[in-house]
């Protein structure tokens, strides 16, 4: 079984991980390549944090997950009939099933 998820926040991610161990291939399709924890953005800009320290990157975040892979995209749409996720650069990404 294949599935794909659109986005990175929390939803995305927690979703991903949810599914480590299930039998299912996981596809995270985002427009950057990084998970940023917003609410420290403020700590950020007042100098108490860096930018390495809010952000990690998705593969790495997801490294461990044999069953999950990131792809960089922007996802326009979902076309039903073929069954393809469609990004923004005319690649269909991944098949649903």
């Amino acid at each position: 079984m294949e599935g794909s998820h659109r986005g990175r926040w929390f939803g995305g991610l927690c979703a991903a991980q949810a599914l480590k161990s299930k039998p299912v291939d996981v596809t995270l399709i985002d427009r950057r390549n990084y998970h940023l924890f917003q609410p420290l953005l403020y700590q950020v800009a007042t100098g108490s944090l860096s930018p390495g320290e809010i952000a990690a990157p998705l593969r790495s975040v997801l490294s461990r997950q044999k069953n999950t892979r990131v792809l960089l995209g922007d996802v326009q749409d979902i076309d039903p009939t073929s069954k393809r996720v469609l990004l923004a650069d005319g690649q269909a990404s991944t098949t649903i099933r």
